[in-house]
């Protein structure tokens, strides 16, 4: 298995504290968002790679980071060779340049580099499923509008999922972590090729369950979205 974050954009909502640094690097309670996800990655002994997918303007910070950071698992920058807001290639274009860039035809285990958050990863990676999962969390408020929302069947099989819904039909919101199997890497070029958008992971899984099961999983525990200056400070609260 792989693990891949994807830490390519600009975080220009969290302007000024990252003109000069991606939210990746952004301080919460004296360590860095990296840090907390590289550490729940260590944990997941069947990955044997991490794979950061970053930008032109950042790729020499997590080149330079990546020699003291918290595993012993190897870790490969990928530069996908823009350098600005409006050049960026979307969440899953970065996904697809990663893949094509490392060769990689692995299970995939895929986090956004804006989460933050303290629930065992293993628990996604031993799930026995076979399945492609969505890492998906309870938000009772409205605050879920702002996410990819997933309805399930009882089984957790995805029935439906809708980005961004002005009504949500359930609780459940995509946190940004997946795992994808192999087999689905194909479908990800066959998306691309139907013309679907490449912004972000959730508009893949709007249409990859009408071609495949997928299933969701879901985590306990805390979990913050760093996509604000306000939500950092609540952040560097709750994980004071």
């Amino acid at each position: 298995m792989k693990a891949i974050i994807l830490a390519a954009g600009y975080g220009t909502r969290l302007h000024p504290i990252t003109l000069n640094k991606p939210k990746a690097f952004v301080d919460v309670s004296g360590k860095l968002i990296i840090d907390y996800i590289i550490e729940s990655i260590d944990s997941v002994e069947e990955v044997d790679k991490i794979i950061i997918v970053t930008n032109s303007k950042f790729f020499q910070l997590f080149e330079d980071w990546k020699w003291n950071a918290p595993t012993d698992k190897e870790i490969s920058v990928v530069d996908d060779l823009t350098s600005s807001n409006e050049e960026r290639l979307g969440a899953l274009g970065d996904l697809l340049f990663a893949l094509e860039h490392e060769k990689v035809r692995d299970d995939l285990l895929i986090i956004s580099s804006d989460n933050l958050f303290d629930f065992d990863l293993r628990t996604i990676a031993h799930n026995p499923r076979e399945h492609d999962l969505i890492g998906v969390y309870e938000i009772d408020t409205d605050e879920i509008k702002k996410y990819g929302v997933v309805v399930l069947d009882d089984e957790h099989k995805v029935i439906e999922m809708a980005e961004k819904p002005q009504h949500p039909k359930s609780n459940l919101a995509s946190i940004g972590i997946y795992l994808f199997r192999k087999e689905t890497i194909p479908l990800m070029y066959e998306y691309k090729e139907d013309g679907g958008k490449m912004e972000g992971p959730g508009y893949f899984l709007e249409w990859l369950p009408k071609h495949k099961p997928v299933f969701a999983h879901i985590f306990k525990g805390r979990w913050v979205d760093i996509g604000s200056l306000e939500v950092l400070e609540r952040a560097k609260k709750e994980f004071s």
